[in-house]
């Protein structure tokens, strides 16, 4: 009996070292993987920060080359400026004239979008040439209520009055339709000024959700993402019938109806399947909700 026991104390002993080693072990694996996934997420960020670096530097070097054209050229369009209060750049656009709503030789254009009318806008203005992105908002702001975070991904879930909010504090304010299409027809008459999948985040293009500002092709004034990624508010109020109002007649400068409701947003956004919502004409009721698929851009003058 004695030996049954100093057998059985031994192999207890022997099965409370192993136990010890292997919960050692696995300290030691938690500790290393631990160790590896904070690495890992290191260099992730690293990586992020060099390629926003990159961006950043090859948006500053088009900018460069556009202010060079606009000198050259004797003309002010395209002439890119950094706005000091919220750090992002805005592009010139300098008067003229467009017709506005339905474009020549469009079949889906909605009832809300003819007819198209002749617009003159008779003041040169700054236009936001990305939209406003969540490091600009989180920055004039102080807050970031964006459903897909990333600082240059564009800020969403966002009202009307955010965003004229944060226009305001910008020195700035938000586009009327009119400027809105203006800048991003950029002299196009067609229904999309290039093709769709080149400049325009959507459904078919993008995986789910937003992506970084500029991460299209830009038009021919230099702007991004005119269609696509976010619907961008504007300062007009909506009336599916407006544009009947000014058939057949010049508007100038035009502010939008008399009306208060709801307000017009522009430019189709990631979560549009189809490409009919995508077109430049394209205009609807901004959300009465939140929206993680409604941003907007700022458009004014630097005072």
């Amino acid at each position: 009996m004695a030996a049954a026991r100093e057998l059985a104390l031994i192999s207890s002993r022997r099965e409370g070292k192993r136990l010890r080693w292997l919960v050692a072990g696995l300290v030691l694996t938690v500790s290393g993987l631990l160790f590896v996934a904070m690495k890992w997420r290191e260099l992730i960020q690293s990586v992020d920060e060099i390629l926003r670096s990159r961006a950043n530097l090859q948006l500053e070097t088009i900018a460069e080359l556009r202010n060079r054209i606009a000198e050259l050229s004797k003309s002010e369009t395209g002439r890119v400026q950094v706005n000091r209060r919220d750090g992002l750049r805005y592009v010139f656009v300098s008067p003229g004239e467009f017709r506005m709503g339905c474009s020549d030789g469009d079949s889906e254009c909605d009832p809300q979008e003819p007819p198209a009318h002749t617009v003159r806008i008779t003041q040169g203005f700054w236009m936001g040439q990305t939209e406003v992105t969540q490091a600009a908002y989180e920055r004039l702001m102080g807050i970031n209520p964006s459903i897909f975070k990333g600082p240059d991904r564009p800020v969403e879930y966002v009202t009307w009055g955010d965003g004229q909010e944060y226009c305001g504090k910008a020195g700035m304010r938000l586009p009327t339709e009119a400027q809105w299409e203006y800048a991003g027809r950029a002299g196009f008459v067609a229904a999309l000024y290039g093709s769709l999948d080149e400049i325009a985040s959507y459904k078919r293009s993008t995986s789910e959700g937003t992506l970084p500002v500029a991460n299209k092709k830009p038009n021919a004034w230099g702007l991004y993402d005119m269609v696509g990624n976010v619907r961008e508010w504007t300062s007009d109020p909506f009336s599916p019938s407006y544009y009947s109002e000014k058939a057949g007649r010049t508007a100038v400068d035009p502010m939008g109806p008399a009306m208060e409701g709801l307000r017009v947003v522009r430019g189709g956004s990631w979560n549009f399947l189809f490409p009919k919502f995508l077109r430049i004409s394209y205009r609807d009721a901004g959300p009465i909700e939140r929206s993680n698929a409604v941003g907007f851009r700022c458009a004014g003058q630097f005072r």
